[in-house]
């Protein structure tokens, strides 16, 4: 039984989260199309001495990889807010939301490992253009990238621990 506070506050962000996921593309692209390539440079998460703009093969690579960033943030936001939705309607520790709460881990845990995988990505393709020995390999860990993959493989071993007593009930109201 939850409280009717708990799910005004779970529709609120049910809600929000709705906003957020038409605000936020829209927002990241507009940001993205103003700053044109001095700010596609000045975003870039590796810190890099571009001496020579890069090819347009590398501005290809660093959009794309942008763009799996906007899609795993998209993604963990979707499933948040389906999450919050869920609660909202009284179901709490049923099989739905621990469904969500595994995508959610998931996604974190992901987001942590294409951050690593990112940054070395992004300085080969932001110094491409650099003449030759003035290229660049960055590989940087932060303990944000820790903190996501610890984050995200708690919340995906907490939901497999709620889908299993989820099971369990089920099968217990299936004896009695």
């Amino acid at each position: 039984m939850t409280s009717q506070r708990f799910q005004r506050v779970a529709s609120a962000m049910h809600h929000a989260l709705s906003l957020m996921l038409v605000v936020f593309p829209l927002i990241s692209g507009l940001i993205l199309f103003q700053a044109g390539t001095n700010g596609v440079l000045a975003l870039a998460p590796v810190y890099v001495d571009v001496i020579v703009p890069p090819g347009i093969l590398a501005w290809v690579g660093i959009i794309c990889l942008l763009a799996v960033m906007v899609g795993l943030l998209m993604g963990l936001m979707w499933h948040v807010r389906a999450l919050f939705g869920l609660y909202a309607k009284g179901q709490v520790l049923t099989a739905p939301p621990a469904n969500e709460i595994s995508y959610i881990g998931k996604f974190l845990f992901a987001s942590a490992v294409f951050g690593v995988l990112a940054d070395p990505l992004f300085s080969i393709l932001l110094t491409s253009g650099n003449p030759a020995g003035q290229r660049t390999f960055a590989l940087m860990l932060s303990s944000g990238d820790f903190a996501y993959a610890i984050g995200g493989g708690l919340l995906w071993l907490i939901a497999w621990v709620m889908q299993e007593a989820v099971r369990m009930a089920d099968d217990s109201a299936r004896i009695i």
